[in-house]
Parts: structure tokens; C-alpha cells; sequence
């Protein structure tokens, strides 16, 4: 079976229009704020129409009260409609965005791990939050306006050839210039835009990671150097932004420098048709207020065209992940309360190109504990990982009770999993909502007090003010690593699963909290399938079995006794471990 951490044979990316319309049909986007706010701007743009007809007639001596009213009305339903149409593009921009950044939110939330492995965090983040911003200004504001721009193009068109057809004429001279001069402020815009959000997100990235480790900066006194780093991220931001508003000034130098032949064009072509009694002067005064709307008309065409260009280069980076196939449940058998050993048969796994495990085979007896020991790189965490069902092998199988793992529902699976890794990061919030975390109903104090008082954290809670319900910091800041490592444990027992996973649970650990974690580790392991992962010899010398790994494979199965005197890697780590070895001998 081909693992899905495996390289894949390069694929050609999906046209940017199939990546665009694959996301929009991914997700309930508010089509009826968008049709209203489009209805709206429909009308807004027939207002705009008739206004510069009705000021001219104003303007040339009809003063009766009927066109001055028709006027002041046009102009005040013209103002309210902008109102009511911003109001309705931005809730429809709202709505869209928090549709997609719902449906990314869970998209992630369902990816298998190597899909993980592959991908930075930062990444993700962006594509849920910066990605899905710009996707919703093209439903909010793109699609709503865009149509009442063409209308109004049209429209001004069709009035002015009724006026007569030397007015289209005249204006067809300073098409090409205003086209032009549009599309290529549209374009200069699209690609520096771009530009700038690329560095937004490598100084986004940057951030991300760099305030997550501050400790290890400061323990080594990179303040200085990071500082740089974080410099040249910003100056990039800022040099971008420089190089940009450097052509933007030229595009607007080029857009004022286009009104002003706008202006020249039509009063002088203007006035010669007037003289020539091809037009009155009422139709020349409208012209004027049609055709100086019509060089901002072009500038919005072009400006509705960059927000979709934009719209589409985001949606092709959120559809890859849409795209990406979510991670396979398994099947729907549900893992017994008695479940049976667990057993590795002929087990090879590969991250990528390399090969962690190569024909793995021992059993991890029901209601025994089981320790995996070995070099650093010998496969004990991968081992983890394929138990926890995040990676499935590339040959052989992992069983529970002689049933091929596949076969059971990963969710049933995983809750019959309990874990208490290294380091025990916990989520921003209360002592209690971390003891519960991931548990499907609710504990009474007494079910909490009796958790913690097993995993030794009860006296420490109760000297708290306020218990249960003390805040612990972002990821778990405001407790030492002992206190976060017994909370997990007492969220274990509390989940009171069928098996139990432990990885190096006391290796960070002061002697004085080691001592705690243990005698909660002791509480946590009676009755249930444990597997232990440890460099510490001495820790887990009373297993019930140990799994010596080396490069990969098996190197001996035993009592810390029988692999003592039988295996010589273990003895070599344990004599290591007492300061007995002999260096370049096993």
C-alpha cells in the first residue's frame, strides 16, 4: 500500500478559472446580499444617468419647479442608494468571509498529519484569515458593482448617440487613451499589491514563529539577531511599498494628465458642434457631465478587475488545500472495551524518501506495559504516530485483537487512546477546561478532585484562588512543566482509555516532580495496554516488556533482565546510562 507521506508524482496545478469556481461552489456564499446590493447598484446607476440630464436642463434656464424637484430628488435617492448599497456589499463581504474562513477552519481540522508535515502553520493561517478577506471583497464589491459599471457604460453610450452620434465620435477619440491608461493602472495595481501581500505573509511567518520561541532567544541572546532579521522583513515591506507608490504616482500623473485632454476634448469639440448646431447647449453640458464620469468609470471597470484577479490568485492557494483529500476514517467497527493485544506484523513505514521502520513485528500484550527503547532515530515516536493511527504503514499492519486497524473508525480508535506526550502544551484557558479538553460529557468537582488527587495536582489546585478554574496562560505558561505534565495525566484518567501512550513523560522533569509524575504515571497505567517511550533505563526496567529498537528494526524483546544479559545494545544503554560503558565497544 503507498503511504501518503511518500512523494507524489508532481501535478499539474488546476487553471486559475477551475481553481476559482472550484471554491466558490465549496462553500454557501449570501447570494441574496448579493443580489440585493447588486439590485441596488443597478439602480444607482440608472440615477446616475439622469442626473446630468436633469442639472443641464437646470442649468440652461429650466427653472420650473418640476426639473429643479426632479433634480434634487435624483441627486438625494443617489446618495441614499450609495448608503444602502455599501451597507449591503459589506455585510455580503462579511458574510463570505467568515463562510470561508468557517469552511477552511474545518477543511484543516480534517487533513491527515503528513499533510501537516508538508505545510507551515503560518501558511495555513494566512490562507484562512488574509486569503479569504480578498476572496470576499469580490463577492461583496466586485460582483454587485461590476455589472452596474457596465450598465452605466452602456447607458452613456446610447444617451449620447441620442444626442447625436458626433458625440460618440468624439469620445471614441479618447477611448484608446482612457483604456489604456486604465488597464495599466489596473495591472501596476494587481502586481504590487501582490508583491506586498507576499511580504506581509513572510513577515507574518517570521512573527509566528519567532514570539512562540522567545525563551530559546533569550537563553542564547539572539535578541540583537533576530531584531535584524525582523528589520530587513520590514524594510523588504517598506521598499516594496516605496517602489509601488512610485508607480502609482506616475499612474495617477498619467490619469490626471488623461482628465485634462478629457476636459480639452470635450469643451472644445463641444463648443465647435454647438457653433455648428449639431447640438444645443443643454446636450453640450450633459455631454461634459457624462463624459468627465466616464474617465472614473473606466478607473473602476479596471479597479473591479483587479479584485477578481486578485480573488483568483487567493482562491487558487485556499482550493489546494480544499482540494486536498481529507484524511480517511477507516472503517466502522468500534474498538471493544476489551480490545486485545495490539500487534505490529511486518510493519515498514517511510517519511518521504526515508525508510523509519523496516519489517517490524512484535505484540504489545492487553493489560501490560510495554517500554520502546533505542537510539535517538531508531523509530519509537513513529511507532507512536502509527499507533495513534496518524500514518498508516507503507507494508504490513498494525492489529488490535487480530483485526487490521484499518477496519476500525479512527474516531472509536483514538478514544480508546490515552496521551501524555514529553512536553504537555495546554490550551489557553482553565485548569478545568484543560482536564476536560476533548472529553464528550460533563465531570462533576468530585469526578475532577478525584482525577487530580490520582495524578497528584489536587493539593496544588486547591492552593490556586480560584481551584478548578484558575486561569494556566497561553499554552499553559502560568504552571511548570511538572504541574502541566500531572494535568495531563489527570485528563487521562479522566478520558479512563483502553490504552495508554507515554512519550519520555518524566524526561524534563526535576527530581521532585519526577517523583510526583510517576506515582500518578503508576495510578494512570493499572489495567490498561501501556506503551512507554524512554531513554531512561532505569525508568522502565519494571515493564512488563521491552522493545529494543536500532535503525529502524527490532534488535531484541524481553525483561529488562533477560535483555540485560542477552542484548547487547541494551546493555551498552544502560550501562551508558550508569557510567559504566567503555566507549567503542557494545
Amino acid at each position: 500500500m503507498a503511504n501518503n507521506v511518500n512523494p507524489r508524482e508532481p501535478e499539474k496545478k488546476p487553471g486559475i478559472w477551475r481553481s476559482f469556481w472550484t471554491l466558490m461552489t465549496s462553500v454557501k456564499a449570501p447570494w441574496g446580499w448579493v443580489g440585493a446590493a447588486t439590485l441596488v447598484s443597478l439602480f444607482g446607476a440608472q440615477l446616475s444617468l439622469m442626473i446630468p440630464d436633469a442639472t443641464a436642463k437646470v442649468a440652461t434656464g429650466d427653472i420650473s419647479m418640476g426639473a429643479i424637484l426632479f433634480m434634487v430628488v435624483c441627486m438625494f435617492l443617489s446618495a441614499l442608494e450609495q448608503a444602502v448599497s455599501q451597507i449591503l456589499s459589506r455585510i455580503a463581504s462579511s458574510k463570505t468571509e467568515m463562510n470561508f474562513q468557517k469552511l477552511m477552519l474545518k477543511k484543516n481540522l480534517s487533513l491527515p498529519m503528513p499533510f501537516f508535515d508538508r505545510n507551515m502553520a503560518s501558511r495555513l493561517i494566512t490562507r484562512t484569515t488574509s486569503d479569504s478577506t480578498l476572496v470576499a471583497e469580490f463577492f461583496g464589491w466586485s460582483i454587485p458593482y461590476f455589472p452596474a459599471a457596465l450598465y452605466r457604460l452602456v447607458g452613456v453610450a446610447i444617451i449620447l448617440n441620442s444626442y447625436n452620434w458626433r458625440l460618440v465620435a468624439l469620445e471614441a477619440v479618447m477611448f484608446p487613451v482612457i483604456l489604456l491608461v486604465s488597464f495599466f493602472s489596473g495591472r501596476v495595481g494587481f502586481t504590487w499589491n501582490n508583491r506586498i501581500q507576499g511580504k506581509l505573509s513572510e513577515l507574518g511567518g517570521y512573527l509566528a514563529e519567532i514570539l512562540v520561541n522567545v525563551p530559546l532567544v533569550k537563553v542564547f541572546v539572539k535578541e540583537k539577531v533576530e531584531e535584524e532579521k525582523g528589520k530587513e522583513a520590514i524594510e523588504g515591506i517598506y521598499k516594496t511599498k516605496k517602489k509601488y507608490l512610485a508607480f502609482s504616482s506616475t499612474i495617477s500623473f498619467l490619469s490626471s494628465s488623461e482628465s485634462i485632454l478629457q476636459t480639452v476634448v470635450v469643451v472644445l469639440g463641444g463648443a465647435a458642434l454647438v457653433n455648428a448646431g449639431h447640438i444645443t447647449l443643454e446636450q453640450w453640458i450633459a455631454f461634459y457631465m457624462y463624459a468627465t464620469n466616464l474617465v472614473r468609470l473606466f478607473q473602476n471597470i479596471f479597479r473591479y478587475y483587479e479584485t477578481i484577479k486578485r480573488a483568483q490568485g487567493s482562491s487558487r492557494r485556499m482550493a489546494e488545500i480544499i482540494v486536498e483529500k481529507s484524511e480517511d476514517m477507516g472503517g466502522g467497527r468500534t474498538v471493544p472495551s476489551q480490545p486485545g493485544d495490539l500487534k505490529f506484523e511486518n510493519v515498514t513505514f517511510r517519511y518521504d524518501t526515508d525508510t523509519v521502520l523496516k519489517n517490524v513485528s512484535f505484540t504489545l500484550p492487553a493489560g501490560k506495559t510495554t517500554a520502546l527503547v533505542g537510539p535517538s532515530g531508531a523509530g519509537k515516536s513513529t511507532i507512536f504516530g502509527l499507533l495513534e493511527r496518524f500514518y498508516d504503514p507503507e507494508s504490513g499492519r498494525v492489529t488490535l485483537g487480530g483485526v487490521d486497524a484499518k477496519e476500525f473508525h479512527k474516531s472509536s480508535w483514538r478514544q480508546a487512546i490515552g496521551y501524555v506526550p514529553q512536553s504537555s502544551p495546554l490550551f489557553s484557558g482553565t485548569i478545568r477546561s484543560n482536564m476536560t479538553y476533548g472529553l464528550d460529557r460533563t465531570f462533576t468537582d468530585e469526578e475532577l478532585a478525584r482525577a487530580a488527587k490520582d495524578a497528584n495536582i489536587y493539593e496544588f489546585i486547591l492552593s490556586c484562588d480560584n481551584g478548578f478554574d484558575t486561569d494556566v496562560g497561553e499554552r499553559g505558561c502560568k504552571l511548570s512543566g511538572g504541574q502541566r505534565q500531572r494535568i495531563a495525566i489527570a485528563r487521562a484518567l479522566l478520558k479512563d482509555p483502553q490504552i495508554l501512550l507515554m512519550d519520555e513523560a518524566t524526561s524534563s522533569l526535576d527530581p521532585e516532580a519526577r517523583s510526583e509524575v510517576e506515582k500518578a504515571m503508576e495510578r494512570l497505567k493499572e489495567g490498561r495496554t501501556t506503551v512507554i517511550v524512554a531513554h531512561e533505563i532505569r525508568s522502565i526496567e519494571d515493564a512488563d516488556q521491552i522493545v529494543v529498537l536500532s535503525g529502524g528494526e527490532v534488535n531484541g524483546i524481553g525483561s529488562a533482565g533477560q535483555l540485560a544479559s542477552g542484548n547487547a545494545l541494551y546493555r551498552r544503554l544502560k550501562d551508558l546510562q550508569d557510567g559504566t560503558a567503555v566507549l567503542g565497544k557494545a
